[in-house]
């Protein structure tokens, strides 16, 4: 995924049990979103998100990176995990990056 700093950018993704089947939402007791600007624990985290940011429709869970979370980045590639932790106890996670692009656009007045 490649986005422009600042910019909102919707993503979607599938978790699956054991099995095959979706995960929805009575599945799931806890899902956390981790940024962070190299793929290290070492790394600071530059966000985060929970399971109020995301939502579950037609099988997938939506969400999106908002202007607040990349604003402030510096350019370049950034590692996200998503970890998810069932109600029966199963932890999945799936981890994915990004990147930052500036823009072209230049505001002249207001």
């Amino acid at each position: 995924m490649k986005f422009i700093r600042g910019d909102t950018q919707s993503f979607k993704f599938k978790i699956t049990k054991q099995g095959g089947n979706n995960v929805d939402e009575k599945d799931i007791k806890t899902l956390i979103l981790t940024c962070r600007k190299y793929n290290l624990k070492s790394s600071p985290v530059v966000f985060n998100k929970n399971k109020e940011d995301f939502t579950f429709k037609d099988d997938y869970w939506h969400s999106e990176f908002k202007p607040e979370d990349t604003r402030e980045l510096d350019y370049g590639i950034y590692n996200f995990d998503i970890e998810c932790t069932l109600t029966d106890g199963t932890v999945k996670t799936l981890k994915s990056q990004f990147e930052i692009t500036d823009e072209d656009t230049i505001y002249e007045g207001n």
